[in-house]
């Protein structure tokens, strides 16, 4: 595996005001181009119980960075799912509560409960916010929908209970890289949830040769059909450094390293820099604060900001991506699609109705 692709670059472009590991990163644009990552709660002390109620947010453009709004408790390992405009929070260390967040409106509000659970995976998917798995024993898929208010319970889990995973989405399914039974350290195994609840083992990561490859406690992010890690924990405990990228095959290429080595990790990637983002993180017992950019061509970078029922004509432009709320969809050359906004710098576009 070669050691660093000559497209990447590591540079540390901000420092977090509470330093956390375990948060949830999730990138929203208000009106029409102002681009923030959101960080949602976590871990800001060395014992897994010293949680925090801050939501932070990082603006990729400017580098600037604040605590933009509270929890009405603290909350750490939750799992974070956008729906339309508004995100929900499901669960954590000690906490039942479902969350209803506005960041626009900068409101908080409680609009359900479940039992206690944290380290479990889980995100959006057709209009529902999913989870499965974690510390409470969880061996179930389990979603809430928030038209309703509703929690569904699905099917078991492929394999039994797990946690400390890796979700994201990518197209029609939840992928979970690396979940670890309770204790266990870094996995290979790859799952995949879909929007029946049915929760299956996808795959196991090898490298170019064949080779296992594990990585857990980090969470990735999806971007133009692939999925991204950094840092993270191995097979044999160590916090990690590499940045990898791979596809629903599960090879998995290292583009390079991060200048630290680091768990509990989460990775966010801009639509208007086309870099991504690593967020804190865990260093032994210490949590960072420390806001990595890391720069490699992704190739989605939105120059253009559509509303839904728009019809566009690209006119032979580069292929991109569009997206139906958290649903990544492939964008042809010279296609026409209904979708919210574009990724992927559409040059020549023309006949926008």
């Amino acid at each position: 595996m070669p050691d660093e692709d000559p497209e990447f670059e590591v540079e540390q472009v901000g420092t977090l005001p509470t330093g956390v590991a375990e948060t949830r990163a999730r990138t929203f644009v208000h009106g029409d181009d102002e681009e923030w990552i959101y960080l949602f709660g976590g871990m800001d002390g060395p014992r897994s119980s010293n949680t925090t109620d801050v939501i932070q947010r990082f603006n990729p453009r400017t580098y600037e960075v604040e605590v933009h709004m509270t929890f009405p408790e603290e909350v750490g390992y939750s799992v974070i799912g956008r729906v339309g405009d508004l995100f929900y929070s499901i669960a954590g260390r000690g906490v039942s509560s479902i969350y209803e967040i506005d960041v626009v409106a900068e409101t908080v509000e409680e609009v359900g409960s479940v039992s206690s659970n944290y380290d479990h995976m889980g995100g959006a998917l057709d209009g529902k916010v999913w989870w499965w798995g974690g510390d409470n024993g969880q061996s179930d898929v389990r979603s809430f929908d928030p038209s309703t208010g509703e929690v569904e319970v699905h099917g078991d889990m492929a394999d039994g209970n797990n946690d400390d995973g890796g979700a994201v989405q990518l197209g029609d399914y939840l992928y979970d890289i690396g979940p670890t039974p309770s204790g266990q350290d870094g996995t290979d195994d790859v799952y995949r949830v879909d929007s029946s609840g049915t929760h299956i083992h996808a795959g196991n990561l090898v490298d170019e040769d064949g080779n296992s490859v594990y990585i857990s406690k980090s969470r990735p992010t999806s971007v133009g059909g692939w999925i991204y890690t950094a840092g993270g924990e191995d097979e044999n405990g160590n916090d990690m450094s590499e940045v990898y990228r791979m596809g629903t095959d599960w090879t998995v290429e290292k583009l390079g390293d991060l200048p630290v080595t680091v768990r509990d990790t989460q990775v966010g990637h801009s639509t208007r820099t086309d870099y991504a983002y690593l967020f804190g993180g865990r260093d032994g017992s210490s949590v960072r604060d420390d806001i990595y950019e890391i720069r490699y061509p992704f190739g989605e970078i939105s120059d253009f900001v559509f509303e839904v029922g728009r019809n566009v004509n690209l006119g032979g432009a580069e292929q991109g991506y569009v997206y139906e709320g958290d649903k990544e969809l492939p964008l042809t050359d010279g296609g026409n699609s209904d979708f919210v906004y574009i990724g992927g710098s559409p040059i020549n576009s023309q006949d926008i109705n």
